[in-house]
């Protein structure tokens, strides 16, 4: 054992003396050490935080079906008994005009812009809750509402969040493969 400590000591020492006799390049050595070490855990903590920011989002399928702006309320009414007849679908939640309208009064920051408005600028709009969480059904869904009339645009909300952990899982790999190549490049800097 006191053979292992003295050759030890022996190496510490003279590892020391190389450092001093060559300052700038040692301290460049210790730097590319240190980031090599120290960006694939700060990568992968702030991957963590997003994975784990997206994970607390509302990734359930809503379909949002805004009308044209003169589409009446009995336009609305035969749309609506039209979107509960599908067999895909759970729920449907009607927002009037008007209603929206008033909400978005209500949100301080608008208050003062709408409240110079003459007219209702918000059309009627549906939010549909699918049964099915299928792309492809999805994507059916999305034609067919498309087509009715006095239908203005068809939104799906849930592909950003989707799109979001897609990245995410991207990220991840691509994390791990720098932190193999930072490790590698850590093994051969320290033992040239």
């Amino acid at each position: 054992m006191r053979t292992y400590l003295i050759a030890h000591s022996q190496a510490f020492v003279r590892a020391i003396k190389r450092l001093a006799f060559q300052p700038a390049a040692s301290l460049l050595s210790v730097l590319v050490i240190g980031i090599a070490l120290t960006l694939p855990v700060g990568l992968n903590a702030f991957l963590e935080n997003i994975v784990s920011a997206t994970s607390r989002l509302n990734t359930e399928p809503h379909i949002n079906i805004y009308l044209t702006v003169g589409a009446s309320v009995d336009d609305a009414k035969a749309i609506e008994a039209h979107i509960k007849g599908n067999s895909n679908v759970q729920t449907v939640k009607f927002v009037s005009r008007e209603e929206a309208f008033k909400e978005m009064k209500g949100a301080a920051h608008l208050s003062d812009l709408l409240s110079n408005l003459d007219t209702n600028p918000l059309p009627h709009a549906f939010t549909v809750l699918p049964k099915s969480t299928d792309p492809g059904t999805l994507e059916a869904l999305r034609r067919q509402f498309a087509a009715l009339p006095k239908v203005e645009f068809v939104l799906m909300d849930f592909e950003w969040a989707q799109k979001l952990a897609q990245f995410a899982g991207f990220a991840e790999k691509l994390v791990a493969m720098l932190a193999i190549i930072f490790a590698s490049a850590v093994v051969f800097v320290t033992g040239n």
